[in-house]
């Protein structure tokens, strides 16, 4: 498995080049020094005087594959790391970043596996928040949204003085937009919006205005009622069509059911039974087919709406700025000072 301190597979890490990214090209001897002497085979008595050194270096050669986004390569690193230093302290950020891997690989069962286990094993520590926070990311980025309202809720109320808090808000309001819950996600939006904190130029908060306000209009909004296209419809046909919009496909609906009806009239008024019995089916096809994209039109005139609303949200506010890559920052700092 790739998150216990053991060494990693190609079948492990998902198959081969690919998998989480291309394959890197040869890092340049410098980069390899801190890791010669670690290679599988090497005595450990040899380099017990460097292992710190070298698993600095090693760290900071696994940080700069994932910097690449040559994510295989890189959890193969991470994974290394923690086979010859199990205890170092940076092992919990290694194990975080093979979990990013596979998240940015999209292998995103895998990688919410590792983020619950990092979150479980490093129980009330920054690695377990950022672990939590990042599985609610994840669950969002795999389009499971019920899982990433359920991990970022659980994300806030574990760790409500996390910095991280609005913009765990912030994603649940949108998984809920994309699970059609538009009062619950206006709710949260207002909320995050009229929040007060030390820093007023949240930009989180600063979208939640305009996304709540845009919120507020599809709760206004009057939607068309698919039965009442259908009956309307059923008694004179195209009439639902016009009534959800769709004012072309009304007027072809009226006049081929028009002339269907007066055909077949004219051929029973003029006992032209056989004839009549035809072009009767016929126009019963039509007439039936009439209600059911009346029906569709109503449907299609509602989410043509919805989108009008939602699709300048999603370019606009969807995503902000990145979330900070805290771990890769502390942990570059941290390997820098060794």
């Amino acid at each position: 498995m790739l998150a216990s301190g053991g060494r990693a597979s190609g079948s492990e890490l998902g198959g081969g080049e690919g998998a989480l990214g291309q394959e890197a090209p040869e890092a340049a001897s410098g980069e390899r020094a801190g890791r010669k002497a670690t290679e599988p085979g090497t005595p450990r008595a040899e380099t017990a005087g460097a292992d710190e050194g070298g698993a600095a270096a090693e760290f900071s050669f696994a940080q700069s594959l994932f910097d690449e986004k040559y994510y295989y390569q890189a959890a193969i690193e991470f994974e290394r790391f923690l086979f010859y230093h199990p205890s170092h302290p940076l092992s919990g950020r290694a194990r975080l970043a093979i979990a990013r891997c596979h998240q940015e690989g999209k292998q995103f069962e895998k990688a919410l596996e590792l983020y619950r286990r990092i979150e479980q094993e490093f129980k009330g520590t920054d690695l377990a928040a950022e672990a939590a926070f990042r599985a609610g990311e994840t669950a969002y980025q795999a389009g499971l949204y019920e899982r990433s309202v359920v991990a970022l809720e659980h994300f806030v109320e574990a760790f409500p003085r996390d910095p991280r808090a609005a913009e765990a808000t912030y994603r649940v309001g949108w998984a809920r937009i994309r699970l059609h819950e538009y009062a619950q996600a206006r709710e949260l939006f207002a909320r995050l919006a009229s929040s007060s904190g030390p820093d007023q130029k949240d930009p989180y908060r600063a979208a939640s205005l305009c996304i709540a306000e845009a919120l507020g209009s599809i709760r206004d909004m009057r939607e068309r009622s698919p039965v009442a296209a259908a009956l309307l419809s059923a008694v004179l046909p195209g009439a639902g069509h016009v009534y959800a919009g769709a004012y072309k496909d009304g007027l072809l609906a009226f006049l081929v059911n028009a002339a269907l009806i007066g055909g077949a009239y004219e051929a029973f008024d003029k006992r032209v039974y056989v004839a009549g019995g035809l072009v009767s089916a016929i126009g019963a096809g039509f007439y039936s087919g009439n209600i059911y994209g009346a029906i569709n039109s109503a449907y299609h005139a509602n989410e043509e709406r919805l989108e009008a609303i939602l699709r300048p949200l999603e370019k606009d506010y969807e995503y902000l700025e990145p979330v900070a890559d805290r771990w890769g920052e502390r942990s570059s700092e941290k390997g820098k000072g060794q």
